[in-house]
């Protein structure tokens, strides 16, 4: 046995969260955030990256080679 951490970001555009959410219950112990945003900043610099910190709470900051992500509440 060992511990797994999923994180996931999704747009509830057709409205059917909810039901996902319900699904996952019965299975997973599950914490979600509402209203929250994505920025996705190419060939980011430290400033760039800095002034969308800027913008919230960071809640998750992934940075590949060429890509940050972060999202903000």
């Amino acid at each position: 046995n060992s511990a797994l951490s999923f994180s996931v970001c999704i747009e509830d555009k057709f409205n059917n969260f909810k039901q996902l959410l319900i699904e996952l219950e019965s299975k997973y112990n599950v914490h979600y955030v509402e209203n929250v945003s994505l920025y996705t900043i190419r060939h980011a610099s430290k400033e760039a990256v800095s002034k969308i910190e800027q913008k919230g709470k960071v809640l998750l900051k992934q940075a590949t080679k060429g890509t940050v992500q972060v999202v903000i509440q």
